[in-house]
C-alpha cells in the first residue's frame, strides 16, 4: 500500500509523490494524516492526499513516521486545494499550506558536528580552524546557530561543505515538531468586596494626607469622629481640613451639647414622649427648651459635650474616587470598578481597552490580593470580529451586460464545473448555483 503525498517545504511542488506505507502504519494512516517523510535527502513534512495499490516506480521510499495522531486538513480542503491549483496554475503544495494551522509546517534544517573519527590530521584554512573551534566549544549546532555565531558574511555553508566531503565535518537532517498549541488569553477576576478595595486604597500611589483624612472617615465606624481624633490619627492638620471643605468634600461641624436620655425613660410621662423620642439631638434643635432643662434638672436627661467633628459631604463612592485621585493611583480603582461591575475572567485586552491600564497596573493589584490573573483557553475564530451582509450583485451597464453573459454561455458550454468542480457538497458551496 502506498500513499500519495504532497510535500510540504517552501519549493513550490506541482506533484503528488508515493511513499511506502509501513505495515505497523497502514491501519492508522488516513487522508489528511501530516507524516513525516525523506525528500531529496532531507526530512520534511508530508500531507496524505490519497492512497494508491501501486507506484509508477520501483524504488519507493517509506514513510518515517506519523506526526499527529489526528488529520490536520479535512478532504473538503484538499479538493479546494486541488481546484485552486489547477484554476490558477499554482504550486499544490502552495494551496494546501493555506488550509494548515499556523505553526504546523516546520521546515527541516541540519546539524553539524564534527567527526568523532577524525584524528586531527590535514591542512586547515583559518575560516575552517574558526568552525572547527566553534563546534568543538558548543557541540552540534544547526545551519542558523552557526549563522548567528561566526562574523557577517562569514560563508559558513562553503566551508561546511569542504569539511564534509573530507569527513571532518558530519551533517544530518532533523524536523523540528509542529508548534500548534491552543490559543489562551491572560485574564483577570475580582477577589475581593467592595470593604477591601477601601481597605486597600492606601497601598497604591502616592501618600497624601488629605486622602489620608478621606479615607479615615470612609473607614471610621463612629459616624461623627472628633477633629481632633481625625488629625492626631491621620498626621494632617487644619490647613488640610480646610482644603477640603472648600473642595466640598467634608463638613465640619462646630463644638455643641448633645441632650441625650439618662435612663431608660420609664419616669417620662406619656405627654412628653414624643420630645424624648427625638433624642439625642443638639441641644440648640430641641423645640422645647424650658422641658428639656426641667428633665436635666431631674437627672432623666443629660447634656453631653460633643467636640467638632467631621462628616464627608460627598457619598462613599465619590469619596473613594477622591482617594484615589489624590493618590495619583486612580487607575487601580478603575481596574477594581470594571471588573466588580464585570464578572468573572475578563480579557486583559478588554481592562487595557476600558480603564488605560496596563500589566504593571494588574500586577500590583494582584500582588495585594485584590485580584487574579489566569489564562483561559478560546477557540481561534479569525471572523469573529466581521459581519457578513449579504449584498445582490452589482447593476452592470450594458457593455457588461453581454461580456458577462459571453462569458457565462461560454463556461457553461465547456462544461466547466464537471469538469473542474463536480458534484459534491462541498463543491457546491464553492460555486453558488447561479454562477
Amino acid at each position: 500500500m502506498y500513499a500519495k503525498l504532497v510535500i510540504n517545504i517552501e519549493a513550490p511542488l506541482y506533484e503528488l509523490y508515493h511513499y511506502y506505507i509501513p505495515n505497523d502504519m497502514q491501519s492508522m494512516l488516513a487522508i489528511g494524516h501530516l507524516v513525516e517523510v525523506d525528500f531529496n535527502r532531507r526530512l520534511a513534512q508530508g500531507i496524505v492526499i490519497n492512497f494508491d495499490e501501486t507506484a509508477p516506480v520501483e524504488e519507493v521510499k517509506p514513510i518515517i513516521g506519523l506526526i499527529d495522531a489526528e488529520p490536520i486538513i479535512q478532504p473538503w480542503q484538499i479538493k479546494l486545494a486541488q481546484w485552486m491549483s489547477e484554476r490558477y496554475l499554482t504550486p499544490l503544495n502552495a494551496c494546501i499550506r493555506l488550509m494548515l494551522p499556523p505553526g504546523l509546517t516546520r521546515w527541516s534544517d541540519v546539524t553539524i558536528d564534527v567527526n568523532p573519527h577524525w584524528d586531527g590530521s590535514g591542512r586547515l584554512t583559518d575560516p575552517q580552524k574558526l568552525m572547527i573551534n566553534l563546534l568543538r566549544e558548543r557541540g552540534d549546532m544547526r545551519g542558523r546557530q552557526i549563522a548567528q555565531a561566526t562574523p557577517k558574511g562569514f560563508d559558513w555553508k562553503s566551508i561546511v561543505d569542504q569539511l564534509s566531503r573530507r569527513e571532518i565535518l558530519t551533517k544530518a537532517s532533523v524536523l523540528d515538531p509542529p508548534r500548534i498549541r491552543p490559543k489562551t488569553i491572560r485574564t483577570a477576576e475580582l477577589m475581593v468586596g467592595k470593604e477591601q478595595i477601601i481597605q486597600a486604597a492606601n497601598k497604591f500611589g502616592n501618600n497624601n494626607k488629605h486622602a489620608d483624612i478621606l479615607l479615615y472617615l470612609l473607614l471610621e465606624e463612629d459616624p461623627l469622629p472628633a477633629e481632633e481624633t481625625v488629625l492626631n490619627k491621620t498626621g494632617t492638620g487644619n490647613s488640610h481640613l480646610d482644603k477640603l471643605t472648600d473642595a466640598g468634600l467634608i463638613e465640619r461641624t462646630p463644638a455643641t451639647k448633645i441632650a441625650v436620655l439618662a435612663g431608660d425613660g420609664a419616669d417620662i410621662p406619656d405627654i412628653h414622649k414624643k420630645v424624648i423620642n427625638q433624642l439625642p439631638q443638639p441641644l440648640s434643635d430641641v423645640p422645647d427648651q424650658n422641658q428639656i432643662q426641667a428633665f436635666q434638672s431631674k437627672g432623666l436627661v443629660q447634656f453631653v459635650e460633643q467636640p467638632p467633628s467631621l462628616v464627608l459631604a460627598v457619598t462613599r463612592d465619590e469619596a473613594l474616587t477622591h482617594v484615589y485621585r489624590l493618590r495619583r493611583a486612580k487607575k487601580y480603582l478603575n481596574v477594581l470598578r470594571f471588573l466588580s461591575v464585570n464578572h468573572g475572567p475578563i480579557p486583559l485586552t478588554d481592562i487595557y481597552a476600558a480603564t488605560d491600564a496596563n500589566l504593571n497596573h494588574l500586577r500590583k493589584l494582584e500582588d495585594r490580593g485584590l485580584i487574579r490573573l489566569a489564562q483561559q483557553e478560546v477557540w481561534r475564530d479569525p471572523l469573529a470580529d466581521r459581519d457578513f451582509i449579504p449584498s445582490e450583485a452589482p447593476v452592470l451597464t450594458p457593455d457588461q451586460a453581454n461580456v458577462w453573459e459571453d462569458i457565462k454561455n461560454a463556461m457553461v458550454a465547456n462544461k466547466f464545473k464537471s469538469q473542474h468542480v463536480g458534484n459534491s457538497p462541498s463543491n457546491q458551496e464553492i460555486f453558488p448555483p447561479n454562477y
